[in-house]
Order: C-alpha cells, then sequence, then structure tokens
C-alpha cells in the first residue's frame, strides 16, 4: 500500500505542476465534505466488503448507477460551487478519479485528488478539488485511518486541508474513544506545527469525524475552532441520523471565523419523505447515502 501511494502523490504532484494557472479575481473558496457510504467499483479487488464482490451479485452496471446518483447530488446548490470535496467511504483512488470524470464535475475543472485507507482497510478518505494542490501529506495513525493534508494557495494564503474519517461507533466503545483520541493527537501535533511554521496559514479540518467535535476527542481544544455547526444559523438539525437522534459527525471546521455561507444539503433525492437521509440499501439497490453533504464558504479577501 505504501508503495501505491508513493506512485499516486508522484501523478498527483505533476499535475500540479502542468497546471501553471493563477485565479486574479479569486476572493476565497468553497469547501464541501460528505460520506457517500460505501461507493465500491465493479472489480474484484481482495479488499471489498464481501457484498460488493462479483461473487455477491455487484457490478460495474450497478456502480456506474450509483455514479450517477453522485454526480446529481454534486450538481445540487452549494456542492456545485465546492472547489474542494472532501469524500468518505470510497473504495480507493480509481473511484475517485471515476467521480472526478463525471461530465459536470469534468467541466468545473476537478484534476487534482488524493487517497488513502489504513493498510488493508476496504473504503478510503480522499479529496477531490479544482484548485491545485501544491503539497499533500499523509499522517498515519496506527489502528485507525491515515489524515490526509492538503495544501493550498489561495489569495496569496497557503490553505491547509486535513481530511479525515473518524473511527465509527461500532466496537468497544473504549477501544473506539481511544483509536479517536489517536487521531486527536496526530491531529494537534501538525496542527501545531503548522501554526509554528506558518502563522498566517489558515487550517482546515475536514471530515466525517463519527462524533460532536465538542468530544474533545478528535478535536481536543474546540476553542481554537470555528465550526459552522456553531458559528452559523440556520436549520440543520445534523448531518446523520444514529440511532434516531440527529448527529453533527459531518463537519468542517476552520482556525478562523472567515465563513460566509454554510448549509446542510438535504434536498433531491438525499432525503427521504420524513427528511432522514434516502441512505444507500445495497440489499434493494437502491437510496443514495446515510449521511447529508455539507459545505461551506470561505472569504479571504
Amino acid at each position: 500500500m505504501f508503495r501505491k501511494t508513493i506512485i499516486f502523490l508522484t501523478v498527483l504532484l505533476l499535475l500540479v505542476s502542468c497546471s501553471g494557472c493563477e485565479e486574479t479575481e479569486r476572493t476565497g473558496f468553497t469547501i464541501a465534505q460528505w460520506n457517500v457510504q460505501n461507493l465500491f467499483d465493479g472489480n474484484n479487488d481482495g479488499s471489498e466488503y464481501t457484498e460488493y464482490t462479483r461473487q455477491a451479485g455487484w457490478s460495474s452496471k450497478l456502480y456506474r448507477a450509483r455514479l450517477e446518483n453522485i454526480e446529481s447530488v454534486l450538481s445540487y446548490p452549494g456542492l456545485a460551487e465546492a472547489e474542494i470535496i472532501v469524500l468518505n467511504e470510497v473504495e480507493n483512488s480509481n473511484v475517485t478519479q471515476d467521480i472526478m470524470h463525471l461530465d459536470a464535475l469534468q467541466k468545473r475543472g476537478f484534476l487534482w485528488q488524493a487517497c488513502a485507507s489504513e493498510e488493508g482497510g476496504a473504503i478510503s478518505v480522499a479529496l477531490i478539488s479544482s484548485i491545485p494542490i501544491q503539497d499533500v501529506r499523509l499522517h498515519s495513525v496506527q489502528g485507525a485511518r491515515p489524515v490526509i493534508e492538503a495544501r493550498f494557495e489561495i489569495c496569496g494564503k497557503n490553505v491547509y486541508v486535513l481530511a479525515l474519517h473518524g473511527k465509527s461507533n461500532l466496537g468497544d466503545e473504549e477501544e473506539v474513544t481511544g483509536l479517536r483520541q489517536r487521531t486527536g493527537e496526530a491531529l494537534a501535533n501538525r496542527v501545531q506545527n503548522l501554526r509554528e511554521n506558518d502563522p498566517l496559514c489558515l487550517i482546515v479540518i475536514a471530515g466525517d469525524f463519527n462524533e460532536d467535535p465538542h468530544s474533545g476527542n478528535i478535536i481536543q481544544d474546540m476553542g481554537l475552532w470555528h465550526s459552522f455547526w456553531d458559528d452559523l444559523s440556520f436549520d440543520g438539525k445534523g448531518s446523520y441520523l444514529y440511532d434516531g437522534n440527529w448527529q453533527r459527525y459531518d463537519n468542517i471546521i476552520l482556525s478562523s471565523d472567515l465563513v460566509t455561507q454554510a448549509a446542510v444539503v438535504q434536498t433531491g433525492i438525499l432525503t427521504d419523505t420524513d427528511g432522514s437521509p434516502n441512505r444507500w440499501r445495497r440489499e434493494l439497490l437502491s437510496g443514495v447515502s446515510d449521511h447529508l453533504p455539507v459545505w461551506v464558504q470561505v472569504r479571504l479577501l
């Protein structure tokens, strides 16, 4: 896996060096976060969940049908303006590349991606972007999914996006909490380093935390951050329905209070008639995802 990651990042950086485009009128950017729920292609790679193998009836045709739904959702208001999108539960970088090749995203100039999973893991954390990625780092977390760090140069400022997917609630509670705390420690160490070496930078942490950011595990000092769930007034109850309760697991938080707009996308094929997420049902081959996307618009100038 480590060797594959090196090859992938080399291709990514070559794409950056070939871009050569400058955006003189940009005043900020829009970033989105979405857990797409178990998006697997039609190939048998050996690491996928058993229900997504050819032997279980999964196929490229069924995968393409899911991609069509993904394309529709990423064209909804707010998401249609997103230039950086963090994705959870994609199988691998081939899937993120397929997403970028969808007509709607190709037209928006999505050319850059980063994708990573824990060793032997079935699902990955990914980031796709229409803004050139200048550098990528991978921060490993023992026993948990790695954190992707992507650096952008936007409006003359270094913007670091740290993309993550926290440990789910399945399993022993003490073990789950411990794994999230390890992710939090890795984040805290890196954020401290970034702040010391680049005090004027903007740091963004985005992902499915699988916990409220105020829990203190993944985000260990919320007082240093600005979460759109807390800072802006809108009627979003949450992005994920767990045991009948709305949760604010999907989040985008910033090191400076620069958010001008934010929303939970709860429209169209994303929701059932009662407003709950139209979750993907493998057994019925219907639905979209058990998470709703969130997005924020950030103004730098």
